[in-house]
């Protein structure tokens, strides 16, 4: 079945639903015209909001079909309930499997996943199916750890040398610490990959994974709302989408035209979920996209996750997002990639104070010095503003591991807009 069939086939299946029958009627979108790819994409994207208010909506069959409800993005609002059927989970599971199988063999080989399974996300009860699908044995842990789960890990990883560890790069870091904690030598437990997912994976972070288990990093993307989409392969150039199972767009920042190539937000549509279809739904996720062939030799879209869109402060009629402080950043070795970025009104004028976490010894002028050089080449808008004397920057040193952390390991607030 070609791209444009396995698209017509979701807008039918989600056109069985009420929130879709009414949208498409809205707009006035007949669905038998839509013959082209350019047809497809003049369809409307949705949103998480429309989730968030229209969950049950966009059921497109009877509840006796329904494998699984999972729940996601109530931290802040109001949860958005995903429906599955169990062949389309256990489908989205394979696909993950076939790009990971190019990667390496899991028969008989212990794999330790630290996952939030103990709620109602996907994620845990999919990374499960797919390392069965692999003939993996299966050892999984919930997001929160108590003292004494802590200690049991501790013990199960030093005696049963577990050949792949898979977690949020917050919650890897945090575990990296109870072993140092423990006195145990993290090189020695025999991990030989490490699977990154659930948040932004920095250079810096990663290196510092790697080195701390003698592993090989892989980065890998998925939603609640979609299963599993994306993973590195031995390249480590980008991410390559799970074309068997998702249509990955990106749309323009500014105009939300599709671009084939650059930065913008990610869209995805599925292509498997018959109790759930997504039509150009918008992930908020900023990422670059590149069609260009891998040099693995495959050719599907690559993608890199940069930040989320609410990661991100309007300056002077720009907008300066999380990732090009990343960038900025992860030039200067001695920091780590946590950091604060906050900014509010002093006077006429705006104080942006930014928070990172270092060793004492470079807690010092030219440190932050270093800090504004980096910070002026890498997102010339800040320059430009620094130079009409609009804007201040001030440059504030903490120990690492002191800025706020959110149960899963993640820094909190990495960008906080305080102006009234």
């Amino acid at each position: 079945m070609n791209l444009i069939k396995k698209l017509l086939r979701t807008v039918l299946w989600a056109q069985k639903s009420s929130f879709y029958r009414e949208r498409l009627k809205r707009e006035k979108i007949k669905v038998n015209a839509i013959k082209t790819l350019s047809n497809f994409q003049k369809l409307p994207p949705i949103t998480a909001q429309d989730l968030r208010e229209h969950s049950k909506e966009f059921s497109s069959v009877s509840r006796d079909k329904i494998y699984s409800l999972y729940a996601t993005g109530g931290t802040t609002g109001k949860s958005k309930l995903i429906y599955w059927t169990e062949e389309a989970l256990e489908n989205s599971a394979k696909a993950m499997a076939n790009y990971l199988r190019r990667l390496f063999s899991l028969k008989g080989k212990l794999c330790i996943v630290i996952a939030p399974s103990d709620n109602l996300a996907i994620v845990g009860d999919f990374e499960r199916k797919v390392f069965r699908n692999m003939n993996a044995l299966i050892g999984s842990m919930g997001l929160t750890f108590t003292d004494d789960q802590r200690k049991q890990l501790i013990t199960v990883m030093q005696a049963e040398e577990p050949y792949l560890l898979m977690g949020n790069p917050g919650r890897v870091l945090s575990l990296i610490q109870d072993f140092v904690d423990a006195n145990v030598d993290t090189k020695k437990l025999g991990i030989k990959y490490v699977i990154s997912g659930s948040e932004i994976l920095t250079p810096k972070t990663r290196d510092f994974i790697e080195k701390a288990f003698g592993a090989t990093v892989f980065d890998h993307g998925g939603m609640t709302e979609v299963g599993g989409t994306t993973i590195e392969c031995r390249a480590h150039d980008g991410q390559h989408v799970f074309e068997s199972v998702v249509y990955a767009e990106v749309l323009n920042l500014e105009t939300g035209e599709v671009i084939t190539e650059g930065i913008g937000e990610l869209c995805f549509t599925t292509l498997i979920n018959p109790a759930f279809p997504l039509v150009r739904y918008k992930t908020e996720d900023i990422v670059k996209i590149t069609h260009k062939k891998c040099s693995c030799g495959l050719k599907t879209p690559r993608i890199w996750y940069k930040c989320r869109i609410s990661e991100s402060v309007s300056l002077f009629g720009a907008t300066l997002y999380a990732y090009q402080v990343d960038e900025a950043l992860e030039e200067i070795k001695e920091l780590t990639s946590a950091y604060n970025l906050r900014v509010e009104s002093v006077g006429p004028g705006v104080t942006m104070t930014l928070v990172v976490e270092c060793q004492k010894e470079f807690q010092h002028e030219s440190y932050t010095k270093k800090i504004l050089q980096a910070l002026k080449e890498r997102i010339p808008k800040l320059n430009t503003a620094l130079g009409s004397k609009k804007m201040n920057i001030v440059i504030s040193f903490v120990d690492p591991e002191t800025l706020k952390r959110t149960p899963r390991g993640k820094i909190a607030n990495r960008i906080l807009d305080a102006r009234s």
